[in-house]
């Protein structure tokens, strides 16, 4: 799926990302004990939610999901992989409001209709999706870095 097809690019994206950010995911353990949330990213692309996630039901699909805006600081204009799944289970992630989401999500030029991004980085809408209530993390890889963003999702 390139980002030419999400449909919040609203078809003037074009491209997909290069072959050398789809690194193997790297996803926590679950070691047993309460969902690791990450506090704060240390990564220049973050997004908009919190550690506890609320997740609404989407009609025709049996995927919850919610809107996340993706950010990134001025100081990384590479293109960005997100991917992931959860923590400990076998529950997926996916991307995008269509009955079935996408397995990935792909960043190029900056988004659409986004809002603003502080000392001038770029912003992307996006949904994030998820089948059940749980721990689930994002990876996030760019040309420089690779990242993962844990978060409790909350039907």
């Amino acid at each position: 799926m390139g980002y030419g097809t999400y449909e919040l690019c609203q078809g003037v994206c074009t491209g997909s990302v290069p072959p050398s950010l789809r690194r193997p995911l790297q996803l926590p353990a679950d070691d047993g004990g309460p969902c690791p949330v990450t506090l704060r990213t240390s990564g220049p692309v973050f997004p908009s939610t919190g550690t506890q996630v609320g997740m609404g039901s989407f009609t025709g699909s049996p995927w919850l999901g919610t809107r996340v805006t993706w950010a990134a600081n001025a100081s990384y204009t590479g293109p960005i992989l997100i991917r992931g799944g959860e923590i400990g289970g076998t529950g997926a992630l996916g991307f995008g409001s269509g009955s079935r989401p996408y397995d990935e999500l792909q960043l190029l030029d900056a988004g659409r209709q986004a809002p603003p991004v502080v000392n001038g980085g770029r912003a992307w809408l996006s949904y994030t999706r998820v089948r059940s209530s749980g721990c689930y993390a994002y990876q996030v890889d760019g040309t420089s870095f690779s990242e993962v963003i844990v978060f409790r999702a909350i039907a």
